[in-house]
């Protein structure tokens, strides 16, 4: 046993908090599938939601494409 820990105390990490989620702004957007708004920044996707391009002007990943809208958060 270590002599940091008193015996019998068990100190568990706390869990992380919740991410929130992007809000849809619409059901078809330009590229045909959704389109979300979080943190001034645009993020437009295919149909089906799985690529999608992040617009927000000066950010240096500006239109750059992605797979999935969970993967920004």
């Amino acid at each position: 046993m270590s002599d940091s820990q008193p015996p019998g105390l068990f100190l568990a990490p706390l869990p992380a908090p919740a991410r929130p989620e992007p809000e849809q702004t619409a059901a078809a957007g330009p590229l045909g599938g959704p389109s979300y708004a979080r943190r001034g920044a645009v993020i437009d996707c295919q149909k089906g939601g799985h690529v999608c391009t992040l617009r927000m002007e000066g950010y240096p990943l500006d239109g750059h494409g992605f797979g999935s809208v969970v993967e920004i958060g």
